[in-house]
C-alpha cells in the first residue's frame, strides 16, 4: 500500500496509480474487516475474497460482502436500490446508493440495528465539502419505508456518517470548542460530531490495528451498540 499510493508511474495491484482512491477505498475496507476479526475472532472474512484458478493470485471482492462480529455487521459496497423496489422496505427515496462500508450497529437496549455510513475518500482541505455532501446525501435518503400506514411512519435509518481519509487538514491545532472552527477543521471535531452525528475520520497507512478496533468499537458505543 505504502508503494502504491507513492508518487510514481505505473500500477500497483493492477489499479492504475492515477485511480488511488480505488486503492483507499479497498484498503480501508480490508483493515476495518481486520480490526473486526480483532474484536471478535471468530470472524469469517471468505465473502471478501474470490476464488482464481491461479494459486498465487488473491481476488478482492468487495461489491455486496459483508462480515458479522459480535452480533454487528460491516457491510462493503452496499447497494440500496429504490425504497420502493427493496424487498425488506430499506433502500433510497431518490435513486441508487453505494456507500463504501456500512457498520450496522446490533442495538444494546432494542435489539434493532443502526446503520453507520463511512464513506472512504481519498482527498483532503477544501475537497472534504464535497465529501461532506455525500454523508448528508446518505442520512437524508436511506429510509425504512412504513408499508402499514402508508407512509405516515417512514424513519431514517442512518443514525450517523464519517468520512474517512488519510490526512488531516494542514491547519488544524489542538482540540478547542468546535464552534469557534469552520469547514473543513470543524468536522474532525469529537463536540461537532456528537452535536450533528457527522463528521470526518483519520484512517491513514501505518495506522496500528489495535487503535483501528478501538475507533471501530468507538463507532459501536457512540451508537448504542452492544459490547460482549
Amino acid at each position: 500500500m505504502s508503494s502504491g499510493i507513492s508518487g510514481v508511474d505505473g500500477d500497483f495491484t493492477h489499479v492504475p496509480l492515477r485511480e488511488t482512491f480505488r486503492l483507499y477505498e479497498t484498503w480501508v475496507s480490508l483493515r476495518l474487516a481486520r480490526a473486526a476479526g480483532l474484536l471478535d475472532p471468530g470472524l469469517d472474512a471468505a465473502a471478501m475474497f474470490a476464488d482464481a484458478e491461479d494459486p498465487n493470485r488473491l481476488t478482492v471482492s468487495l461489491r455486496s460482502t459483508s462480515v458479522q462480529f459480535n452480533g454487528h455487521v460491516l457491510k462493503f459496497k452496499h447497494v440500496f436500490n429504490e425504497v420502493w423496489l427493496s424487498p425488506d422496505g430499506v433502500g433510497s427515496y431518490s435513486r441508487q446508493m453505494i456507500p463504501d462500508v456500512v457498520l450496522e450497529v446490533l442495538a444494546s437496549d432494542t435489539g434493532s440495528r443502526r446503520m453507520v455510513v463511512l464513506d472512504a475518500k481519498y482527498r483532503v482541505e477544501a475537497q472534504l465539502n464535497d465529501a461532506i455532501s455525500s454523508i448528508h446525501m446518505y442520512k437524508d435518503s436511506l429510509i425504512h419505508e412504513d408499508r402499514a400506514q402508508g407512509g405516515t411512519e417512514d424513519r431514517h435509518v442512518v443514525g450517523s456518517g464519517l468520512v474517512v481519509v488519510p490526512s488531516l487538514p494542514g491547519r488544524m491545532t489542538v482540540e478547542r470548542d468546535w464552534r469557534s472552527e469552520k469547514m473543513p477543521i470543524v468536522v474532525f471535531r469529537e463536540g461537532y460530531q456528537k452535536r450533528f452525528k457527522l463528521g470526518a475520520m483519520l484512517l491513514s497507512p501505518g495506522t496500528d490495528i489495535s487503535s483501528i478496533a478501538a475507533t471501530l468499537q468507538g463507532l459501536i458505543q457512540s451508537n448504542g451498540g452492544l459490547i460482549p
